[in-house]
């Protein structure tokens, strides 16, 4: 008995230190990035923006619900969707499309703060901006679209002058204006970051649902 409590300790000692090696755990970082990495765009897929989601909920928690931020509001989230995508696909092909994803993406990403939002592609042209609420400003302008200053306008003269510059040049032809991007918003209160993530994540859903609804 004696010898087989050493031999289990022995193997519980090898598994910890095997598990935490650095080459393991630069493996494990690794397929987690693909895992949450959208292939196309290069952006966090919708699997990585729950991911960040969740560490938004985790750190809020941790701030003894918001009691230690004063500033606390909650998060907004912005989603954007392009313009009569499919008009692309359709008139230029696929691969045309694909490369306009990519800048769309590159765009997005330049007109966001690093370290700061949290930029991921949700699926097909649609893509999820998520940052704080208390970012009140900067939603509204990456939100405005009739206002020619605003940071939508901004991007959007910014995409028009890329698919114009590096897509088929058929793109001013068929397609001219098409895969711009319009964008709504929507509030996650503090409230409901009080809420069981499964709850949270339909409540988001049900949110999203209506406000692209209308769009």
């Amino acid at each position: 008995m004696p010898e087989l409590l050493s031999q289990i300790k022995q193997r519980q000692k090898f598994t910890r230190e095997f598990s935490s090696a650095p080459f393991l755990r630069k493996e494990v970082d690794e397929y987690k990035d693909l895992a949450e990495s959208d292939k196309l765009t290069g952006l966090l897929n919708y699997r990585g923006y729950q991911r960040a989601l969740d560490e938004q909920i985790a750190k809020y928690r941790r701030s003894n619900y918001g009691k230690l931020e004063d500033d606390w509001e909650g998060l907004g989230l912005i989603y954007f969707d392009s313009i009569r995508f499919n008009k692309i696909n359709n008139k230029l092909g696929d691969p045309v499309g694909d490369a306009a994803l990519r800048i769309i993406a590159a765009v997005l990403k330049r007109h966001t703060r690093v370290g700061h939002d949290v930029l991921a592609r949700k699926g097909g042209d649609e893509f999820i901006l998520l940052l704080a609420a208390k970012d009140l400003l900067v939603i509204q302008a990456m939100t405005d679209d009739e206002n020619d200053n605003s940071v939508l306008s901004k991007i959007n003269v910014d995409l028009l002058a890329e698919f114009r510059g590096k897509l088929n040049g058929d793109y001013t032809k068929k397609c001219d204006k098409a895969g711009l991007l319009r964008a709504t918003y929507m509030f996650i209160s503090p409230t409901d970051l009080e809420k069981p993530v499964d709850v949270l994540n339909e409540i988001i859903t049900e949110k999203l649902t209506k406000l692209t609804a209308g769009m």
